[in-house]
């Protein structure tokens, strides 16, 4: 923020600085973004799916050997 402060302030603007974007630690507070799968959470199920898999493959092969 002090950067683009200068920048601004050097083009003329007068600029009041507000702070915003600042991660919550209260746990009981959830918004409808917090349901929505993301990247890191679909690489997760990802990996466990293919964990069953690979479990069920293998029992099916003892299961018929």
């Amino acid at each position: 923020m002090p950067r683009a402060r200068v920048l601004f302030e050097k083009e003329g603007f007068e600029v009041i600085p507000y702070p915003v974007d600042f991660k919550s630690l209260n746990p009981d507070s959830h918004t409808f973004m917090d349901y929505l799968p993301n990247g890191q959470s679909l690489a997760k199920i990802e990996l466990g799916l293919r964990e069953v898999m690979g479990r069920l493959f293998y029992w099916l092969k003892l299961l018929i050997n």
